[in-house]
């Protein structure tokens, strides 16, 4: 027999990872033109303040990692509209 206890899983058991926080935010303006033309602009920010890193998407039943995906870091978008 071996020395090392083989952990198996389990339901009643379950692994569990960190809780995962993102914060997105946006401002945005818009202003009168001409009497017919409004115009608009926004700037959407996803993930603000994070950088790309790896998640831990999957366990092997000994606790290593077997499965890691990529988190995509801070990204943003800006928009402009015209209404007629």
């Amino acid at each position: 027999m071996s020395s090392f206890s083989r952990r198996v899983a389990s339901t009643n058991q379950p692994f569990y990872s960190k809780t995962d926080y993102h914060v997105d935010a946006w401002v945005g303006y818009s202003r009168k033109l001409t009497h017919n033309i409004d115009w608009r602009i926004q700037l959407n920010m996803k993930s603000v303040g994070e950088k790309d890193h790896l998640v831990t998407a999957g366990m092997n039943p000994d606790g290593s990692i077997s499965l890691a995906r990529i988190e995509q870091g801070m990204g943003w978008q800006l928009t402009n509209s015209f209404d007629f």
